[in-house]
């Protein structure tokens, strides 16, 4: 059906081809002055055909400018001498949309009689180069360029009215435009907006003989290709209309044109948008409270329109919810201004949508989506670490919360820049940002949850740095929660200037089932927090400080590795990222060979006890 609407249009448009609208242009020239500036132009009407100011354009580079149009019958000599001389036609203050695009300006009104010599002064009181066009409607017939006479040839110049302001020697750069054939009407209006009605009206077309046409558009919709919603026509001389059952809370477009007879259609009218309003408004302020690996709380603002509850629904993010089914959905008791889901699915990404129940007046519109992504499962395996590498299959549990600001950490090699120019291991750490700013942007790295339940003395060890840069520095406080539902405690701050990797070991508080710690970068401008190798497990008591050396290499691998430490190897153990132990072994020396040619590629983990003390380690293996 719509192929044979669109055809029928190109058949329509073919046919009155001749009919519409058309527009002519002469040059001529202004240019602002330092108070007002002008131009004198002289206007002879001929034939028949009255001639109408349809409206005017300027070119305004930025500001604002009151533009000002006064008019005389009869021809400008050079004579005038005070502004009684002239009759405003009106003046109306724009801001310039920019020097290449036309700023309407609402001055209408004048019609000027066949045979008639009208003198036209344009003035500006802004001091920005501007351009002006006017455009003018006569009868059906056309006219050429001869029909518009301009003073002195060129039309340029002004008069000279002393002590007024009005310097004679400025001119504009533009150009007056004059149009014929069938007239669109004019300052089209609506009023009494309800959610099903609206009202129209307009001044009528001097042309139009057979009434109007109409159609009311989806918003954004074109009136010579698109199906309208409505359409229509009305009597001649009529410039009033209602239109009905129009949709609720919906966006339209008004167009309209006249029938002009045998000079067939005007062009189409500017569209005039409009919103029809709602008699049942949606919620607002979805807000995300609350949020687990299977669970998330959702608050909003009341509807003043609810009596029966609401409806919401989940879906898969990037779901159509018009045509696509929910994941899950449910309703909640009048007056209820949140809701608890259940029974997702971790690290997802979904789309929440939320419509208030107004009874005998319907349901809203759906508000949202709200999108988020559900936490990971809990890890229970230990130890767990994080390297922050790309092939990391745990990155993706990792979130972050802006405090201040809207900056986020990244996942890049070394710093910002300075001494720390690679990763602790591996190519990639974490990475905070070095602003010019002071104590913002504040950003938290928020880990996976874990069940810490299993553990007897539950550690966090990792590596830092947050390099001085010329007297400024960034911090990091490492904080943990109980819960997602808990308030974050703060366990550490650093303040110092740290110009290379250093490892940190800290006992973990409150151990329990849904765990999570976070680092919390704040800028400084110092250079670029870096975090990496995150580690978690169990009984670490040891820190960098006591432990005695140990050598490991070559490191990455592909077969074997060496350990050569300061003191007696008691035991080392191997672990898979999934915290699985795949190989133990009592070595008793100060120097090892370990094998690991019958290992799959990838990272591992050891840890070694020396003299009665325990360190982690990470070993690839290629």
């Amino acid at each position: 059906m719509k192929y044979v609407y669109i055809l029928l249009l190109n058949l329509l448009c073919l046919s009155f081809s001749a009919f519409g609208q058309n527009c002519d242009q002469l040059s001529t020239h202004f240019q602002a002055g330092n108070s007002f500036a002008g131009n004198m132009f002289d206007i002879t009407v001929s034939g028949n055909n009255d001639l109408e100011i349809d409206g005017f354009e300027v070119h305004i580079g930025s500001g604002t400018a009151t533009i000002s149009v006064y008019y005389k019958l009869g021809s400008y000599v050079g004579s005038e001498s005070t502004m009684s001389d002239w009759t405003l036609l009106g003046s109306d203050t724009v801001t310039g949309l920019g020097l290449n695009t036309p700023t309407p300006v609402n001055i209408t009104g004048l019609t000027m009689a066949s045979g008639s010599n009208y003198g036209f002064y344009v003035t500006n009181s802004s001091y920005s180069s501007q351009a002006v066009s006017m455009y003018y409607t006569n009868g059906s017939n056309t006219f050429t360029n001869a029909d518009l006479t301009l003073v002195s040839g060129s039309g340029l110049g002004a008069p000279d009215f002393s002590g007024t302001g009005i310097n004679p020697n400025r001119i504009w750069n533009g150009t007056i435009e004059y149009c014929y054939g069938c007239a669109s009407p004019s300052n089209i209006a609506v009023s009494n907006i309800t959610d099903n009605s609206a009202d129209f009206s307009w001044t009528v077309s001097s042309t139009e003989t057979n009434g109007y046409s109409w159609v009311i558009m989806n918003a954004g919709d074109d009136p010579d290709m698109d199906i309208p919603e409505q359409s229509g026509v009305t009597l001649t001389g009529v410039n009033t209309l209602s239109i009905t059952n129009l949709n609720s809370e919906t966006d339209y477009d008004f167009y309209i044109k006249s029938d002009c007879g045998s000079d067939g259609l005007s062009n189409w009218s500017q569209g005039l948008n409009f919103l029809t309003p709602t008699s049942c408004l949606a919620p607002t302020n979805l807000i995300l409270d609350n949020l687990s690996d299977v669970s998330a709380d959702i608050s909003w603002t009341l509807s003043p329109d609810e009596i029966s509850g609401y409806e919401w629904f989940i879906f898969i993010t990037a779901a159509d919810p018009d045509i696509d089914t929910p994941v899950l959905s449910g309703v909640t008791s009048a007056g209820d201004s949140s809701v608890n889901i259940s029974n997702l699915s971790s690290n997802t990404t979904y789309d929440f949508y939320l419509s208030a129940d107004c009874d005998i007046d319907g349901l809203s519109k759906l508000e949202g989506p709200l999108t988020f992504t559900t936490l990971c499962s809990p890890f229970s395996s230990f130890p767990f670490i994080e390297d922050f590498e790309s092939t990391s299959t745990t990155l993706a549990c990792w979130s972050q919360i802006q405090e201040d600001g809207t900056a986020n950490w990244t996942f890049e090699e070394g710093s910002s820049a300075g001494s720390i120019t690679t990763a602790n291991s591996g190519i990639q750490n974490a990475r905070f940002v070095s602003v010019q700013s002071i104590n913002t942007p504040i950003t938290k790295l928020v880990s996976p949850i874990f069940d810490l339940t299993s553990l007897n003395n539950p550690t966090l060890s990792f590596y830092y740095g947050q390099e001085n840069y010329v007297g400024d520095q960034n911090e990091m406080k490492v904080y943990y929660r109980e819960s997602s539902a808990s308030s974050w405690l703060e366990i550490a701050h650093y303040t110092g200037n740290v110009d290379n990797w250093t490892q940190e070991i800290l006992i973990l508080p409150n151990p329990s089932s849904s765990y999570q710690i976070a680092f919390e970068g704040i800028n400084y401008f110092g250079r670029a927090n870096v975090l990496d190798d995150v580690l978690i497990e169990d009984n670490l008591a040891v820190t960098s400080q006591n432990f005695d050396k140990i050598d490991i290499y070559p490191n990455p691998t592909n077969s074997n590795v060496n350990f050569s430490a300061g003191g007696m190897i008691q035991e080392l153990k191997v672990f898979n990222v999934l915290g699985k132990e795949v190989y133990n072994v009592t070595p008793n020396q100060t120097d090892y060979e370990m094998n690991f040619s019958n290992l799959n590629s990838g990272v591992y983990f050891i840890k070694a006890t020396i003299n009665n003390q325990t360190k982690s380690f990470k070993v690839i293996k290629e």
